[in-house]
């Protein structure tokens, strides 16, 4: 079983009430609303439906695979943000 397999409603229900409590949106779940090419509202409600993450991608027309590739490729694009945040803090107060 892979990591986006696993997910479950009650899992995505026990963060989503974290996340709520913040005013905050899940990071996963707003980069898997764009790779899907649907609202982070419109996937968190199929969610919050009992839709699982795997049948709401195929059924917006991507491979697993593919979306795991954009997800992993937007995951290392917010990494790098980072590292460029950090540096450029550094780099201006030094």
């Amino acid at each position: 079983m892979n990591g986006i397999q696993s997910i479950s409603s009650t899992n995505f229900m026990m963060n989503m009430k974290s996340i709520n409590n913040k005013n905050e949106k899940d990071p996963f779940l707003t980069d898997a609303a764009k790779v899907i090419g649907i609202s982070y509202d419109d996937l968190k409600t199929l969610l919050e439906s009992g839709e699982d993450l795997q049948t709401i991608i195929e059924e917006k027309g991507l491979s697993l695979e593919d979306f795991q590739k954009q997800m992993y490729t937007l995951f290392n694009s917010h990494q790098n943000a980072n590292v460029d945040q950090v540096g450029n803090i550094v780099n201006e107060t030094a």
